[in-house]
């Protein structure tokens, strides 16, 4: 609760939120030390159906409460160009997570695949690990990606011969309750 409040808050106090124009250039992103204003989610297949953050969770409530927004949250991908950017700087960032996992400790790369996928703020590691384990179902079944197998072998996620499948960049936020704008608070 005290790290949602304090993202919240930075979120706030940057200025970087709000009803504006979703990110079209990758350009345009502000850095910070250690992460990016973007957002990253997984299209499943050419349908468009999406995996991200669950949908029912509270885990938004406070900014969406703050905000006066509701409903699920809205995407906006930027152009195929600007993605292929974020995706080139992302890479180094989650490159540098998974090498730091220990592959003999499997219990904490555990705990560090379970805190990427459930924790705010981890949408890019995220994203990528699905991407990896789709990207993977072309193979025979036996050098598929799967979550045991990243447990005993971290590495396996940055095996170049498997391809990263729908992963997507842009900004995300929700509509207002009082109109149609979108308040963007990532990206």
């Amino acid at each position: 609760m005290i790290f949602l409040l304090v993202v919240i808050s930075q979120s706030i106090m940057s200025g970087h939120t709000g009803f504006k124009q979703p990110l079209s250039k990758f350009s345009d992103v502000i850095q910070f030390p250690d992460t990016i204003d973007l957002h990253a989610w997984h299209e499943v297949d050419d349908s468009g159906k999406i995996s991200d953050y669950d949908e029912d969770s509270d885990m938004f409530d406070e900014i969406k409460f703050i905000n006066k927004l509701s409903g699920n949250m809205v995407r906006v991908r930027m152009p195929h160009e600007e993605e292929q950017k974020a995706f080139r700087f992302i890479y180094k960032i989650i490159k540098k997570k998974i090498k730091g996992l220990i592959p003999e400790d499997q219990e904490m790369t555990k705990r560090a695949i379970s805190y990427w996928f459930c924790e705010p703020g981890n949408c890019f590691t995220r994203a990528f690990i699905v991407s990896k384990m789709l990207g993977s179902r072309k193979f025979p079944p036996t050098e598929r990606i799967t979550f045991e197998k990243i447990y005993k072998n971290p590495a396996i996620l940055l095996d170049n011969k498997i391809p990263v499948i729908g992963m997507r960049f842009g900004s995300a936020g929700w509509k207002c309750k009082s109109n149609d704008k979108i308040w963007y608070e990532y990206g």
